[in-house]
């Protein structure tokens, strides 16, 4: 095993750490923060690559987390991330993450609340190597075991996310197919995070599954999903291996299914009642931009934040145009209602279902200028509900 990946290949390694000089040198030369992390699958030595004939493809992308307590660390990030993937052959996410936040366990940079125990912080603190600065990642550490079941609702519903962003942009199926392993396998960790055993290293979590499987696990979902869930980690963690796309992507009417009743467990739903399973996904989200000080205004406070996020990546909101008039729930919460929609609305494995599609516009009013009613396209809603959701983060 490898630093970085399941290759005990040093080249693999060698090319890793060649990148992880370039992201270093780009990022000083407009910032100089106190720590850069690798995070992600990378960080955590599980990096998805194969090695063919010399070649090293990549099936993971680099999640950087680059530590400072100054805010204009933020505006330095977007000038750093084009400059690095203009030069690497992967993709390269780069997030401002300040010191009070990993060492409070906090929600969001900008939150002023109690500690709030995500996935994100604790794969961060656990699961992340230091390549440039110091910092101390053991201090508070979580216990997964206390993680919400929100956590792992969240974790499926981005999982979603991904897979809606393949499906519309890459013509190469073999990327859905990666993303929708992916899905599956966050259907088996958020199964985990409800029980209490969740993991930050895939191949731990995967032991687990299969440990507790029969027990906990197959009396809901049967034995098919097990083999599936092995499949897609197969192909997740050694994309070389002997797992095709196609093997993958044939599941994708299972997959949904799945993904389905496994919601329902988490949200405590006695029926399977789509409608109740978006309003349940989208009230399970914490407000994660709090005051700290007047909980009755976090959810404006979540909203103007918001607002600021979308108008910075060019896409502006409408905070009051949220479904029903529900003005307890904020833009955040509402996206969350509006992503199982889309995905299960969408084409993806035959003909859409409008009434899906025309919920999710509904969940996404607030994406959109008053005068535009319900008959937004099904393009431009996947293109404004992917904007969203990578600009709220």
């Amino acid at each position: 095993m490898g630093k970085y990946t399941l290759h005990t290949d040093p080249r693999v390694d060698a090319i890793v750490e060649s990148h992880l000089a370039q992201i270093c040198e780009c990022t000083l030369r407009h910032f100089k923060p106190e720590a850069l992390l690798l995070s992600g699958s990378f960080g955590r030595g599980e990096g998805s690559v194969s090695l063919d004939g010399g070649q090293v493809r990549f099936y993971s992308d680099y999640e950087v987390s680059l530590i400072s307590s100054q805010p204009r660390a933020r505006m330095a990030i977007d000038p750093i991330q084009r400059e690095i993937n203009a030069k690497l052959p992967l993709s390269v996410s780069i997030f401002w993450t300040t010191p009070r936040k990993l060492r409070h366990n906090l929600s969001r940079n900008l939150s002023f609340g109690p500690p709030y125990l995500s996935i994100g912080v604790y794969e961060l603190k656990a699961g992340s190597q230091v390549f440039y600065g110091d910092f101390d990642l053991s201090a508070n550490q979580n216990d997964p075991r206390d993680l919400p079941v929100s956590e792992g609702v969240r974790l499926i519903a981005n999982r979603m996310m991904e897979a809606v962003e393949k499906w519309a942009k890459v013509e190469d199926r073999s990327e859905l197919a990666f993303s929708l392993s992916k899905l599956v396998l966050a259907c088996g960790d958020a199964l985990l995070v409800k029980n209490g055993v969740y993991h930050y290293s895939y191949a731990e979590r995967g032991r687990r599954f299969s440990q507790h499987y029969d027990d906990l696990f197959k009396p809901l979902l049967g034995s098919e999903f097990y083999t599936l869930y092995e499949k897609a980690s197969s192909f997740k963690l050694r994309p070389y291996a002997e797992v095709q796309p196609a093997a993958i992507l044939e599941a994708l009417p299972r997959i949904r299914a799945y993904c389905r009743t496994i919601l329902r467990h988490l949200l405590d739903l006695p029926e399977d009642d789509r409608d109740r399973i978006f309003e349940a996904m989208a009230a399970s989200m914490p407000i994660t931009y709090q005051t700290g000080l007047f909980p009755a205004l976090d959810v404006a406070y979540e909203n103007l934040i918001l607002w600021l996020r979308g108008r910075r990546a060019g896409k502006k909101t409408w905070p009051n145009r949220r479904r029903d008039g529900k003005s307890s729930l904020s833009m955040f919460q509402q996206l969350y209602g509006a992503i199982p929609s889309l995905f299960w609305g969408l084409p993806m494995d035959g003909q859409p279902d409008s009434r899906l599609l025309q919920t999710s516009r509904e969940w996404s009013a607030w994406a959109f200028p008053p005068q535009e009613d319900s008959t937004v396209s099904e393009e431009k809603l996947v293109a404004a509900l992917l904007s969203m959701w990578h600009a709220f983060g």
